[in-house]
């Protein structure tokens, strides 16, 4: 079982005055709340890649409480066996928060909402017009379009934005997104963040114009882990500046996070462990004195936790390792 180091303890108070207590578990695991007021309470515990410990207590005089947090088995990624070689790759775990092609013929998308007179539309939907062919891109996108409003659009404020979201799970999420933003006639674009439903909004990234689609990854480390955000969203927001200013367009939108607590990983065949590997460098060759000529095989690789292995990521194969020479 791993210690509690760096997980954050919050007791809310629901009587009169209400009362929020926070500490930072050190490396003895034990945290101590001298003169709390006697009433009832929440306790959140919360630490990165650990699901939140989240319970009433009501306190009448001294208690210890003893916090148990169950980690989330995160499952590795993009498993490849190079089936002449037999060597066998894998990417680490993610937690991922949001995940959106706007592939799903329906827009907005489940994982986005639209404030109201916003000119964000879908690509795959047949009233969408584009304009100009630099947007062109073959898989369906998100637009916001002056042309699509009119002369008298006032395209100041539209915004498609994300439901409500947890970072104290992981520690560095990053979002990251296609982005087609070239800046003319005065198109402005930029990513926001709000923590009060949508009432208010923060520029957190400003778009740089560019010829061409680009990657553009926002670092969102400084709103993840135990003392991050427990609630919040975040908004693509394209301003016209009150011009007939050209567009902006987004595609392939995620945020996810590495650094999760795995501590190593189990390499299968068929469904049967092989051996545990240590957290680096991701890769295994299996043995090529039990793997068949032709026959096809099914590679796994699971993350190592406390509570034991994660589901499996897996890639199918069908052996092409040389025959040995008679």
């Amino acid at each position: 079982m791993a210690a509690g180091e760096g997980a954050v303890v919050t007791f809310t108070g629901s009587d009169y005055p209400y009362a929020t207590l926070t500490q930072t578990v050190p490396a003895s695991g034990t945290v101590v709340f001298d003169n709390m007021i006697q009433g009832h309470y929440q306790l959140k515990v919360t630490k990165g890649g650990y699901t939140a410990y989240i319970v009433n207590y009501s306190i009448t005089g001294n208690r210890a409480i003893n916090v148990i947090m169950e980690d989330m088995r995160y499952v590795p990624r993009k498993l490849f066996v190079d089936d002449m070689t037999l060597h066998a790759t894998w990417d680490e775990p993610l937690a991922v928060a949001i995940t959106e092609d706007f592939e799903s013929g329906v827009f907005p998308p489940a994982v986005g909402k639209l404030l109201p007179r916003v000119l964000w539309v879908g690509t795959a939907q047949p009233m969408v017009v584009v304009l100009t062919s630099q947007f062109l891109r073959i898989q369906p996108y998100a637009v916001a379009n002056d042309d699509e409003g009119g002369s008298s659009n006032n395209g100041c404020c539209d915004y498609l934005w994300t439901p409500a979201m947890d970072l104290t799970n992981a520690p560095s999420f990053v979002l990251s997104f296609q982005s087609f933003y070239n800046g003319d006639y005065g198109q402005m674009a930029y990513v926001e963040m709000s923590t009060d439903g949508g009432a208010s909004w923060t520029p957190i990234y400003t778009c740089a114009p560019a010829a061409a689609w680009n990657q553009v990854d926002v670092d969102l480390s400084a709103y993840s882990g135990a003392s991050g955000l427990s609630s919040v969203q975040f908004a693509f927001h394209a301003d016209d500046a009150g011009q007939y200013a050209s567009a902006w367009a987004i595609d392939d939108v995620t945020i996810q996070s590495g650094g999760l607590p795995v501590q190593g990983y189990g390499v299968f065949l068929d469904a049967s462990l092989i051996v545990n590997v240590p957290v680096e460098p991701r890769e295994y060759d299996y043995d090529p004195t039990t793997i068949n000529y032709g026959q096809i095989y099914v590679a796994g690789v699971a993350g190592i936790y406390c509570s034991g292995y994660s589901d499996l990521c897996t890639y199918t194969f069908t052996s092409h390792f040389p025959l040995s020479s008679t």
